[in-house]
């Protein structure tokens, strides 16, 4: 009965880290977007250096939380493997 509670346990947060992983490539996509437009008007000198600093920041920051998502998702999943017995490979 408990371990039945902790294999839905860790197939829900396998779930959940999924949907984070899902979001946070959106938002790296949107960040890429952002830092292009901000960049080809910091070029033409039509934003100054602190909204370029900034955007470049925000692409950091969005692809620093899709690596960390990405991680638990594969983390989540080992935890899957194991409960299956599938041999952990790192």
């Amino acid at each position: 009965q408990n371990l039945y509670k902790e294999i839905q346990q860790a197939c829900n947060e396998a779930v959940n880290a999924y949907a984070k992983l899902d979001a946070a490539q959106k938002n790296v996509e949107m960040a890429e977007e952002s830092f292009r437009n901000t960049e080809s008007k910091f070029n033409l000198r039509m934003v100054n250096g602190t909204d370029y600093t900034v955007a470049r920041a925000n692409l950091f920051k969005a692809q620093s939380e899709y690596y960390q998502n990405k991680f638990q998702y594969i983390f989540q999943l080992k935890i899957l493997d194991f409960y299956r017995g599938i041999p952990i490979k790192l």
